[in-house]
C-alpha cells in the first residue's frame, strides 16, 4: 500500500516538475532546489523518515535509557560538539543545532569562529563546511593557518619569517590538506538558496557536520527579500532555514551576526542589527565585545538551554595570529 501511495507521490512530482520548470523565472538554481527538497519528502515518506513514530514511550524511553547508559560508562561534561574553549564548552554543553555570535564591525568575530572552525576540523575530526561572504579566500586561510601555527600573519604575507617559522606554517598546510575536513569557500555573492544547495551538496559529499556562515548580513538578496522589503523579516527566514537545514541534515550551524551602531555601548539583543527573531531562533547566543573598562575581551553566553545564563568569559586575542583563548587556558 506504501509503494502505490509512493507511486502515485512521485507521478504527481514528475508531472509538476516540467510545469515548474516553465514558471522558474531564469533562477535554475532556485528551481533545483525546490526539486530536490520535494523529491527529498517523497522519499523520505517511504523509508519512514517522515512519519513520527518517536512519540510513544514504549519507543522513547528505551531510547533514551540506552543513551544515559552510555553517559554513565563514558562522564563528560560537554555532550555536543566541542569548540575548543572549555569554558565555553562546559558551560553550554557544545554547540547545538543554531548557534549565534555577535559582536560589532572588527571586534573578531570571524577570528573567534576561525578558531572554532579549526578545532573543530582537526582537533575533533568533524568535516566543516565555512560559507565565506566577507573575505577573500586566501586571506581566510593565512589567517586560520596563522591561528593554529601561531606564527604571525604578516611575516607570512611578508615573507619574513624567524628561525623555524616558515616550517611551522608549511607543516600546518600539510596537516590541514591531510586531514581534508576543513572547506571553505571564496567570497562571492550568495542567495539563502545558494547556501542552501550549497550545505545540500557538502553534506552528500562529505558528511558535513558544522557549517559556518560568515555572515547573516552578507547573504544576496534573494527575489523574496525584494518583496519583503524588511530586514527583520528576511533575516527571520533566513535563520529559520539554516536552523530547519541543520534539524533535518543533523549538522550545526554556526551563523555570525552584526550589532547594529548601538551595540558598542550595549552589546544585549536589544541590538542585533537586522531582527530581533535571530535570538529568538538560536540555540545559544553569544556576544564577542571589548569591554573598555577592563581593557578585555568578553564572550559572553546571552542564551543557551543548558546552564548559566548570562555567563561571562574573558578571553585574550593575540591580534597578530588571530587567536583567542580563554583567560587561564
Amino acid at each position: 500500500m506504501k509503494q502505490y501511495a509512493t507511486e502515485l507521490k512521485l507521478w504527481s512530482f514528475f508531472a509538476c516538475a516540467g510545469k515548474q520548470a516553465q514558471e522558474k523565472d531564469g533562477n535554475f538554481k532556485n528551481y533545483l532546489t525546490k526539486l530536490e527538497a520535494q523529491l527529498r519528502d517523497i522519499t523520505d515518506y517511504y523509508r519512514g523518515n517522515g512519519i513520527d513514530n518517536e512519540i510513544e514511550p514504549e519507543i522513547y524511553i528505551p531510547k533514551e535509557l540506552r543513551r544515559y547508559e552510555d553517559y554513565k560508562k563514558d562522564p563528560d561534561p560537554c555532550r555536543g560538539i566541542k569548540t575548543g574553549f572549555p569554558i565555553f564548552d562546559r558551560i553550554t554543553k557544545g554547540l547545538k543545532r543554531l548557534n549565534v555570535f555577535l559582536g560589532t564591525t572588527s571586534v573578531g568575530k570571524s577570528a573567534l569562529v576561525a578558531n572554532i572552525a579549526g578545532h573543530i576540523a582537526l582537533m575533533e575530526g568533524l568535516p566543516v563546511l565555512y560559507v565565506n561572504y566577507e573575505m577573500n579566500q586566501e586571506d581566510l586561510i593565512r589567517r586560520m593557518i596563522s591561528s593554529l601555527s601561531e606564527v604571525p600573519s604578516d611575516c607570512i604575507l611578508d615573507g619574513r619569517y624567524n628561525p623555524g617559522e616558515y616550517q611551522k606554517v608549511v607543516d600546518m598546510g600539510n596537516l590541514i590538506k591531510e586531514i581534508g575536513t576543513l572547506f571553505i569557500t571564496d567570497r562571492k555573492p550568495r542567495t539563502i538558496n545558494d547556501t542552501l544547495s550549497l550545505i545540500y551538496e557538502y553534506k552528500n559529499k562529505n558528511n558535513i557536520r558544522v557549517v559556518i556562515i560568515d555572515y547573516l548580513g552578507e547573504i544576496a538578496d534573494d527575489e523574496t527579500a525584494a518583496k519583503e522589503r524588511k530586514e527583520y523579516i528576511t533575516y527571520g527566514r533566513y535563520t529559520q532555514a539554516l536552523k530547519d537545514i541543520g534539524s533535518e541534515l543533523d549538522i550545526c550551524c554556526l551563523l555570525i551576526v552584526q550589532f547594529n551602531r548601538h551595540g558598542e555601548n550595549d552589546p544585549s539583543r536589544a541590538n542585533i542589527g537586522g531582527s530581533w527573531k535571530i535570538m529568538q531562533k538560536a540555540d545559544i547566543g553569544a556576544a564577542l565585545y571589548f569591554e573598555k573598562k577592563d581593557k578585555e575581551y568578553i564572550l559572553e553566553v546571552q542564551k543557551q538551554r543548558h546552564g548559566k545564563c548570562p555567563y561571562k568569559i574573558i578571553l585574550n586575542f593575540r591580534k597578530e595570529i588571530h587567536k583567542f583563548t580563554e583567560s587561564g587556558f
